[in-house]
């Protein structure tokens, strides 16, 4: 879709008059709002100049106006007399015109984009029901914005044009996401964007952008921005008898956030008594801000990529003893095109959870961090410190929202093929495994990690995968090959390299050339291992019961 066909079809719908003429003020396009006024049909007014529909007063200014948009100001507004035979006594309606100047991104041609409002409605802007034009700078600032949009909100367009534009977005990162999809695709078609109120309330808007240019560059980002529309009735009609039977947290929402039904079990979960307490409310009414941002971003992704999202574990926003499963649906209207609201499903699963932090304390000590993973390897919690040391503690359980990064992410590349072969031992063979990888620690330097993992599904059905952790970076020194030489002649009861050759029926170079090469063949701990019943894991790292058969002490 091209710049003009994409103003075209959006004046279309518009109950504004709308208007395209290009620089010598010759109409390109005329909407269907503005034909009707005019008493002209469209094809007669293509060709003809935008002056023949002015009161001859206002021509000089028009003119004026048109040389000052290609040439200086790019964009105005403009109250003009037009004539409007057949409307008014006079002939004549005075109307308020925002113009603004747009380069097609192919032929980069210049036309100038035109709306206009009878006077006397410029005060209903509560009321707008058509599309509303939004344009800002390729470094996301607000360049122009439609009253309409202000007013919605809570504010004047003056404010909105002096606050900065981060602090008119809901979710911080919906600006840089925006953009990046813009630059990337050139536009934008039927795109959702969650804005601030003045109240701090959100409200949420559905929106087509196109990638234009400014003076040559494409600098500027177009938005025709509408109402959301809910389908209230419908999502009622559908819904309400299916979420009432439910036994577990249940509601519907529209694509505005708002809800639109619930059952009792979520009336109990925000706090409320009756469903008519919280319908058209958003749950930033019922929780602190900081979890209200977690469930609209939700919300937002799951319109936007149309796509169920299941949270396995979330904390209850004020009560962090209580855990739930979160289910966000998508709802399609009839056609199955468009997505209409949202089908949110909590389940209770604390008790689970209960037995499963029991089941962390037995199999895991102070010193160690447990990663819990889903069998996709996302990090679904994390108990404990998570790496130490050089790592501050993790504020309880508490579930970050969406935040399930992959395990392989923290895993130095080199260590990835035989971590990835790690975790798939464990799923397939339902049997504990042991291993020593880098692991990024918070600092960002990698760290050596004895990893230890176990698969179980006693808990929750879909089974988990619990990685304990503990940080071994410090003992390093232990390894090195005079360590572990002094450890086989400790074990062989000799003290000079002649005599631990002698046990092992070399010559006395061998030993001198393994310092020198600092590598200690493993068939000579083997060896002493049968030989002398010490651990062959205590010969190689120093950590652990020398002597075989001997109960280590926990930690």
């Amino acid at each position: 879709m091209n710049a003009f066909s994409f103003y075209t079809e959006a004046l279309a719908r518009s109950s504004d008059c709308g208007l395209i003429f290009d620089r010598q003020g010759s109409i390109l396009y005329i909407n269907p709002t503005l034909s009707s006024l005019s008493g002209i049909t469209p094809d007669q007014a293509v060709g003809r100049l935008i002056y023949e529909f002015l009161d001859p007063l206002e021509v000089d200014q028009a003119r004026d106006m048109v040389d000052k948009l290609f040439n200086d100001t790019h964009l105005g507004d403009y109250r003009l007399q037009c004539r409007t035979p057949g409307n008014t006594k006079l002939g004549r309606t005075l109307m308020h015109w925002r113009v603004q100047e747009v380069y097609t991104r192919e032929g980069r041609e210049h036309f100038v984009l035109a709306l206009g409002k009878l006077e006397g409605r410029l005060g209903e802007h509560l009321e707008y029901k058509e599309e509303m034009n939004y344009l800002i700078g390729m470094d996301g600032e607000i360049i122009d914005i439609h009253p309409g949009i202000c007013a919605m909100c809570g504010y004047t367009r003056k404010e909105v044009m002096a606050m900065g534009t981060s602090d008119f977005y809901f979710n911080p990162g919906d600006k840089q996401r925006i953009l990046r999809r813009l630059k990337s695709k050139g536009e934008i078609v039927n795109g959702q964007v969650t804005l601030r109120c003045k109240d701090g309330t959100p409200r949420t808007f559905r929106f087509n952008s196109h990638l234009v240019s400014r003076q040559g560059k494409p600098v500027v980002v177009g938005y025709f921005v509408q109402r959301d529309v809910t389908y209230t009735r419908k999502l009622i009609h559908d819904f309400s008898k299916i979420i009432n039977a439910l036994p577990d947290i249940a509601w519907v929402a529209g694509c505005d956030h708002a809800i639109v039904c619930a059952n009792d079990a979520f009336c109990r979960f925000i706090g409320v008594q009756t469903q008519d307490d919280c319908v058209g409310r958003t749950l930033f009414d019922f929780m602190p801000e900081s979890r209200a941002r977690g469930f609209i971003y939700t919300a937002t992704t799951v319109f936007e990529e149309r796509r169920e999202i299941i949270l396995p574990m979330l904390a209850h926003f004020s009560n962090p003893g209580i855990w739930y499963r979160a289910i966000h649906t998508p709802l399609f209207d009839d056609t199955h095109k468009e997505v209409i609201g949202l089908l949110g499903i909590y389940q209770d699963i604390s008790l689970q959870v209960a037995k499963e932090n029991s089941y962390l304390d037995d199999i895991s000590s102070a010193n160690e961090a447990v990663f819990v993973l889903d069998t996709q390897c996302r990090i679904i919690r994390r108990r404990g410190r998570v790496l130490r040391p050089g790592v501050t503690q993790v504020d309880s359980d508490r579930y970050r929202h969406l935040d399930l990064k992959i395990v392989f992410e923290i895993i130095h590349p080199q260590d990835l093929e035989r971590a990835q072969g790690f975790i798939r031992r464990i799923v397939q063979t339902k049997t504990p495994q042991q291993g020593e990888f880098r692991v990024k620690r918070a600092s960002r330097d990698y760290a050596l990690m004895e990893v230890r993992g176990v698969y179980c599904d006693a808990y929750f059905p879909e089974g988990r995968i619990y990685v304990v952790v503990r940080d071994i970076s410090h003992l390093g020194d232990l390894r090195r090959p005079d360590k572990v030489l002094a450890r086989l002649k400790e074990a062989t009861g000799t003290t000079t390299n002649k005599g631990l050759a002698a046990f092992l029926h070399v010559s006395p170079t061998s030993i001198s050339n393994a310092l020198k090469n600092q590598k200690i063949p493993a068939d000579w701990m083997i060896q002493v291992g049968l030989e002398t019943g010490f651990s062959v894991d205590w010969l190689v790292t120093g950590r652990g019961v020398p002597k075989r058969g001997v109960e280590e002490e926990k930690d």
